[in-house]
């Protein structure tokens, strides 16, 4: 059937089902793509990546991630393809600093899709915390960007005064692929 829509999963009875997807996941991750590290630049100049398929990650490693990061890839498909993307591992912070709350801002850790080059695109989603599950996200068109920003150190109060904690979240690895690639890292499906 047609990739999923902006903001639609693909389930197991979709357009690459939990096999597929482990298949995807598997052949990407054993060596096929080196992994792309979203935060590589360190600043929040959006690195564009035109691979028809591999593995995204937040660059910690093993570790966990650091804090003030503010990161974004551009998934960019052909003319006509779908960027298609599944987070495998997602561990984010989700702890909000009460004073640092506004419209569209927490200090929560987060990663954006957009259906387009930029934020000003429409949000496909927003994932934050452990909240990975079995979904998979598509883009309307050839372009996904995805941010990733991490927060503050939070502060964390008790006797004597504030101290801050750095985060211990593990943070991200996803797969992606191009509807219309014809090469979805070995996947025969």
């Amino acid at each position: 059937g047609p990739p999923p829509t902006a903001g639609q999963a693909a389930t197991a009875d979709g357009t690459l089902g939990i096999q597929a997807w482990d298949a995807l996941r598997d052949s990407c991750i054993e060596g096929l793509r080196e992994p792309v590290n979203i935060c590589s630049t360190g600043t929040a100049e959006i690195t564009t990546v035109t691979s028809t398929r591999g593995v995204l990650v937040d660059g910690s490693g093993e570790g966990a991630y650091g804090d003030n990061a503010a990161c974004a890839v551009l998934l960019q498909a052909p003319p006509g393809a779908k960027v298609i993307i599944k987070f495998i591992e997602f561990d984010l912070d989700s702890t909000v600093n009460p004073m640092d709350q506004g419209p569209l801002h927490t200090s929560a850790d987060y990663v954006r899709l957009y259906d387009g080059a930029d934020t000003d695109a429409p949000m496909i989603s927003w994932l934050s915390g452990q909240n990975v599950d079995a979904s998979a996200w598509a883009s309307q068109g050839e372009q996904m960007l995805v941010t990733f920003v991490s927060g503050q150190a939070h502060a964390q109060y008790g006797p004597g005064g504030g101290a801050y904690v750095p985060n211990t979240a593990q943070g991200f690895k996803a797969v992606w692929t191009f509807s219309d690639s014809g090469a979805d890292c070995d996947l025969n499906v």
